[in-house]
């Protein structure tokens, strides 16, 4: 698991990762993540980004084999920013209300996704394309 001192975080804005793990756990507190903040990271394979992240720099994390990742309320979009040949699992947090408009359409190696109780809306063609797609889980038809 990632170490906090591995980060240089200035004012919410995570500019730049120097460790050297697999599994990366963005600390909470950051609200934004640098373009290149993992350009010397290449085997990034579990990733988790809390409630705190409202965005991602363009491509931040589409050349990295991400196999599990968690997003947290405060992504309202990812912007397709992830590799979708490699993508396993998805899990959202708790606290995550909607999901966007084509937001992992054709990640064709996504299993299983987890999804919160209180998701309100999911945009269209969210998950299309997703031909791996075993098993989705967490939902609430009723929203109780």
């Amino acid at each position: 698991m990632s170490n906090i001192n591995d980060f240089m975080i200035k004012d919410g804005y995570l500019w730049k990762y120097n460790g050297n793990d697999t599994n990366i756990e963005i600390p909470d507190g950051v609200t934004s993540i640098a373009s290149d903040a993992f350009a010397d990271c290449d085997d990034i394979t579990r990733l988790i980004i809390p409630d705190s992240v409202s965005s991602l720099g363009f491509n931040t994390f589409k050349r990295f084999n991400i196999e599990y990742l968690f997003i947290g309320s405060g992504l309202s979009s990812t912007n397709n920013d992830f590799n979708k040949e490699s993508l396993k699992e998805l899990v959202f947090s708790e606290n995550k209300e909607q999901i966007g408009f084509i937001e992992f359409q054709g990640y064709t190696s996504l299993e299983k996704i987890t999804i919160p109780k209180r998701l309100t809306s999911i945009g269209d063609k969210a998950f299309s394309g997703c031909s791996g797609l075993e098993s989705i889980t967490g939902i609430s038809l009723n929203n109780q």
